[in-house]
């Protein structure tokens, strides 16, 4: 399990070149949060203002960038608080440096998620349901996030364990060989059941997904209402069944790192994220593969982890082995009681 995330003073002389050069801001004190990802982020305070500067630590396609562009003022204009990036002296969202994407948004305050207060699931779920109410007609079609382990294990030609040799490769400089070798058996157990049961995923309708959805990309209020929706990294077109999933494991959880949820406060998060309209039963029957499925790192995304953040990757190929072999029973029952919705 990752330590709990903590705000440690840095001078990365990294993040004076790029507020200097890319935002006209010097003066600043930075410090960066401490938690096991492949970003890196700062809490940024200048003359002008405070600051969210973020690394993004995986690979990001310019096409990427302009699906996001196009996109986060759609979610603002539905409701949904989002710090969008701001424009660099150029004009750009984004700024290039030493070979990573980095964005600045402003600073926003607020509480985290806390699964204790039915207030803030409700909150969570229309969050998602008015963001899967989006309108997307007209935005680019080709804004594919660099998140796409699901979408590698449903359409690739490769032999699955093939792929599992390269996941392996990848990860034996970093990884333990009880480790990987406990998350190859995982991963091998979930994908073939887990590609079959997905047959028809491509079939369902899709949305504009967060595609990161946890409790500590939520910020409330003092009165508990949802003051900003961080991480918009995975943001993409996908079925909603994608969000729903993450959202039905991580909202409901005892802890960071955990999976021991809670089951009566899972089933307020399914039911406040599709009471609009229900999930049909092909949506119901991809919830848990398509969990299944995510937890298993595609190559490229694991050389992308290894590449920024090697030093995580015991504990990453562990959890996810972990997740693999574990949702299915967690969430059986309450996906089993869960009203069923009319195929759209």
């Amino acid at each position: 399990m990752p330590d709990p995330a903590s705000w440690l003073p840095d001078r990365d002389p990294a993040v004076a070149r790029v507020l200097d050069r890319s935002y006209g801001l010097g003066t600043h004190r930075a410090w960066s949060l401490n938690r096991e990802s492949v970003n890196t982020v700062w809490r940024v305070t200048t003359s002008q203002g405070e600051y969210a500067l973020k690394r993004l630590g995986r690979d990001v396609a310019p096409q990427w960038l302009a699906f996001e562009h196009a996109a986060l003022p759609r979610l603002t204009a539905a409701g949904i608080p989002v710090a969008a990036p701001l424009p660099t002296a150029e004009g750009d969202s984004s700024a290039v440096h030493e070979g990573s994407v980095w964005q600045l948004r402003p600073w926003r305050e607020g509480r985290p998620f806390d699964v204790g207060r039915p207030g803030d699931i409700e909150q969570a779920g229309a969050f998602l349901a008015a963001l899967h109410r989006v309108p997307v007609d007209g935005l680019p079609a080709d804004g594919q996030s660099s998140t796409r382990n699901l979408e590698f294990w449903l359409t690739t030609e490769r032999p699955p364990h093939a792929a599992l040799d390269e996941v392996d490769e990848i990860a034996a400089p970093y990884v333990s060989a009880a480790v990987r070798a406990h998350a190859r058996r995982a991963y091998a157990a979930v994908l073939r059941r887990a590609r079959t049961e997905l047959a028809g995923y491509g079939d369902l309708p899709e949305v504009l997904t967060h595609g990161e959805v946890a409790g500590s990309n939520l910020l409330y209020s003092d009165s508990g209402e949802l003051a900003c929706v961080l991480d918009w990294d995975a943001l993409q077109l996908r079925s909603r069944v994608y969000d729903v999933a993450r959202a039905l494991l991580f909202l409901p959880r005892e802890a960071r790192g955990s999976f021991q949820v809670l089951p009566d406060r899972a089933r307020a998060v399914l039911a406040a994220a599709t009471a609009r309209e229900p999930l049909t039963p092909d949506e119901l029957g991809s919830l848990i593969p398509v969990l299944e499925l995510n937890f298993v790192p595609s190559p490229a995304y694991l050389r992308q982890v290894a590449r920024r953040a090697p030093g995580i990757l015991e504990w990453y190929l562990g959890w996810r082995a972990e997740g693999a072999g574990v949702v299915r029973g967690i969430l059986s029952d309450v996906i089993a009681t869960a009203p069923q919705g009319t195929p759209r």
